[in-house]
């Protein structure tokens, strides 16, 4: 399957629309399902600092995990589809 304007135009607008959700917002929060998957997958240093600090906090304060994506991820996203959009303008029309 070739891509076309159209197609190009609807992955610019995704790739936007992505980057603004990662420019305003600072944190996502996981539910306690996902939150419990990450604990269990993760092997770096970081999850036996958790459990270590599980132990002295109270279990509702630390059963969400909490994930702050890069600043730069908005910024490559809004460029991106950016390009993308200005791209599908300059195509020919299918057809």
């Amino acid at each position: 399957m070739k891509l076309n304007r159209n197609h190009y135009f609807l992955i610019g607008l995704l790739l936007l629309f992505l980057g603004l959700q990662f420019r305003m917002v600072d944190t996502f929060v996981l539910n306690a399902q996902v939150s419990q998957v990450v604990r269990g997958q993760a092997s770096s240093p970081g999850a036996q600092t958790v459990a270590f600090m599980q132990q002295f906090a109270p279990m509702q304060s630390m059963q969400l995990h909490a994930v702050q994506p890069p600043k730069f991820i908005g910024w490559i996203l809004l460029s991106s589809g950016a390009v993308m959009v200005l791209q599908s303008f300059a195509m020919r029309r299918p057809g």
